[in-house]
């Protein structure tokens, strides 16, 4: 047995230690917990195990095997159990096998037939499992069976996601699902982004069946909170598994009548209703079961809005910190397996990892493209005035004229007006400092006072005290000034005005064509005297002040920049 054994789970039902059935040998195979009371049996199972055994060795004490067996015949539809007994009468086995069990096994090789077991209803193999040998080899074969196919799923999604390309990794991821999702036979499984700005899970990815209809709003996005036990998910990574596992009477109905009986009715033929005084619950217990009551309402109606009847819902994690969350929903009651879960993290840390390096490709790719833009426009702006410069030289070395120089000159300034702006923009993870109550209306004089305004003027209105970057606000300011000085005019009228969420620059030039207002924060906006960098400075700080900056119309007809503050 190799060492996958130890992440296959099997719980335990006996009337001791089963030390007598399992062993040390079984032990150091598989990790193995044990069950000896009925409400222990339904917890672990709720909880996940990937096989069950049941000890039927002691049908005739305090809580009989087949009795358990009855109790959870709904979930061990859907667990591989091994029903480990010595010789009994036939109708017990054929009983074992109509609630579900998977294997029977014997202890020694030895059955006896009774009048409703018909011996050619079991399959054959069943009798050549006998002994601790017979156990092992059906623990072995459920194994096997259980872990390949998810097993080889998880493998080729692996494959597939590592290998996709920055076009395939939406197409692979969606595959991803589908396979996962057909492989457990579940009916939606759906991928979210965790955004902690605004504590919100927001689909990403998502496949279903025909059993469920994807829609834009009652699985798009999902608060932290509205999932129940998602706090534990956020804080400690925890595994949601829904519903939650259900109280149980701690002894369960007294079973009365024949096996014949309770094969044809598959129901208790009487119950012991008689009050046990062992069993009445106490008051602080009674408030437990109220607590419960009201935490398996929340989730009922939960699943009931999502149209299912069980979720699992896995932290996606990466560096420690979540990034996402995987669910698989069925419109039946599902059983997750351990190995099942831990297969399904395996998927949602591999899917996780593709979309941040899909991210991270994709702004690596925009900062490309802006990068091949700048240099673009760099290059261009560089090499006008540096022919500029070159050109007036040699005019003024041939001509012996000074005066030839002075064209150079104002090329050269212009040069060093655009290598500022360049400074400015490399610092752009760095744009703002500390930020602190500034006067709007000192920002505004100051940055007047910076520019060669010429024969422009300017007027204020209703300007207060706004926090921000003094610095580099001055600089938002001096840029539209500037902007405007180059594309209006020297003669252009200038108003900074407060509004409620913020302030505008506006003048009463020709103003900014609608065709043009999407792109002109854009590198390379420029008339021929500007850098072509001044108005993507002025977004760049903005932005990183977390403002936003629009560009409309001025009531004169020029441009209007409306800078929000408040959102």
């Amino acid at each position: 047995m190799d060492t996958r054994g130890r992440n296959f789970h099997i719980l335990l039902y006996t009337s001791d230690d089963g030390s007598n059935i399992l062993g040390d040998n079984i032990n150091s195979h598989w990790k193995v917990m044990t069950a000896t009371t009925r409400s222990d049996v339904h917890t672990q199972l709720q909880a996940g195990v990937d096989c069950f055994i049941i000890d039927g060795s002691n049908e005739s004490g305090s809580s009989p095997p087949l009795e358990t067996l009855f109790s959870v015949e709904s979930v061990i539809s859907q667990i591989p159990t091994i029903y480990y007994t010595p010789p009994v009468v036939g109708s017990v086995v054929h009983t074992a096998y109509q609630l579900g069990v998977t294997e029977v096994v014997y202890h020694i090789n030895s059955v006896e037939s009774g009048p409703s077991c018909d011996s050619n209803q079991l399959p054959p193999e069943q009798y050549r499992r006998e002994g601790v040998v017979g156990l092992l080899t059906a623990i072995g074969s459920i194994e096997s069976s259980a872990g390949a196919s998810i097993e080889d799923v998880v493998l080729d999604v692996s494959r597939s996601l590592m290998s996709a390309a920055a076009d395939e990794v939406d197409t692979k991821i969606k595959w991803s699902l589908e396979s996962v999702g057909t492989a457990i036979g579940v009916d939606r499984c759906t991928v979210y982004r965790w955004g902690a700005d605004i504590e919100m899970l927001t689909q990403t990815h998502q496949w279903s069946t025909d059993q469920l209809t994807v829609t834009d709003t009652d699985t798009a996005r999902l608060a932290i909170e509205d999932l129940p036990h998602g706090e534990a998910l956020q804080s400690s990574f925890n595994t949601i598994r829904l519903p939650l596992p259900p109280t149980t009477n701690k002894t369960g109905p007294r079973i009365h009548g024949s096996d014949t009986q309770l094969i044809k009715t598959k129901r208790p033929i009487r119950t012991n209703t008689h009050s046990d005084p062992l069993t009445q619950v106490s008051a602080g217990n009674e408030l437990q079961e109220d607590d419960h009551t009201r935490e398996t309402d929340t989730v009922e109606r939960f699943l009931e809005a999502r149209g299912v009847q069980s979720l699992l819902a896995i932290p996606m994690v990466v560096d420690w910190e979540l990034v996402g969350v995987l669910t698989v929903e069925s419109v039946s009651n599902k059983h997750w397996s351990e190995t099942t879960v831990e297969r399904l993290r395996t998927v949602g840390e591999l899917i996780a990892y593709t979309e941040q390096q899909h991210r991270h490709q994709q702004r690596l790719s925009k900062q490309n493209e802006r990068l091949e833009r700048f240099a673009s426009v760099i290059s261009h702006d560089l090499q006008n005035p540096l022919n500029i410069v070159k050109g007036y030289t040699e005019l003024a070395y041939e001509t012996e004229n000074p005066a030839q120089l002075e064209p150079a000159i104002r090329a050269a300034d212009r040069m060093h007006n655009l290598l500022d702006d360049l400074l400015t923009l490399a610092q752009e993870g760095k744009a703002i400092g500390t930020v602190s109550p500034t006067s709007l209306k000192m920002v505004v004089e100051n940055a007047w006072d910076n520019v060669d305004t010429a024969s422009m003027t300017y007027t204020t209105n209703n300007l207060g005290t706004i926090v921000a970057d003094e610095t580099r606000l001055t600089e938002v300011l001096e840029n539209l000034f500037r902007n405007a000085a180059e594309h209006a005019g020297p003669k252009t009228k200038i108003t900074v005005s407060g509004t409620p969420d913020g302030f505008f620059v506006a003048d009463n030039g020709p103003g900014i064509p609608q065709s043009a207002r999407d792109t002109v924060f854009e590198h390379g906006y420029t008339s021929d005297d500007g850098t072509g960098l001044g108005l993507s400075i002025v977004q760049t700080i903005v932005q990183a002040h977390g403002w936003e900056i629009t560009v409309t119309e001025s009531e004169e007809g020029g441009a209007k920049f409306m800078i929000t503050t408040e959102h």
